[in-house]
């Protein structure tokens, strides 16, 4: 069986995991990735914690959605990025807010053009904008 392809999308959001879901329910393409989805507020045990780094490693690109930057997943944020880049899982960190924050920057690894364009579908939101992003993905 070949391995599937999965993006990772982490968010603070809960209404962005709502509209995922609404998103992913409207691409009906074979062979889409899988999308798996945490929220950090979730990863409150070692175990939820490992679960995220353990889907990091296996994702094709992982997406972060963090208001609140780092400190959103201050126990998971560097082993996170670390697993990224010891993999080479390309990671794309985006704020819950129109500015851009150093360290979400700083720990991108994807090409800054994909990154800018990740984070305009964000900030429009919805449905649409979101199913498109995970079709760019």
């Amino acid at each position: 069986m070949a391995d599937l392809k999965t993006i990772l999308f982490v968010t603070t959001a809960d209404t962005d995991l709502l509209t995922a879901d609404r998103a992913l329910a409207g691409i009906s393409l074979p062979g889409f990735p899988q999308v798996r989805a945490f929220n950090p507020a979730a990863l409150s045990t070692p175990e939820a914690r490992d679960e995220l780094l353990r889907a990091a490693g296996q994702a094709s690109v992982v997406l972060l959605r963090l208001l609140g930057g780092k400190r959103a997943m201050p126990e998971t944020f560097e082993p996170l990025v670390q697993v990224c880049r010891s993999r080479k899982v390309p990671l794309i960190a985006c704020p819950g807010h129109e500015e851009w924050d150093e360290d979400l920057v700083a720990a991108c690894s994807a090409p800054a053009a994909e990154v800018e364009t990740v984070f305009s579908y964000l900030m429009r939101g919805g449905v649409r904008n979101i199913r498109h992003l995970f079709l760019f993905l």
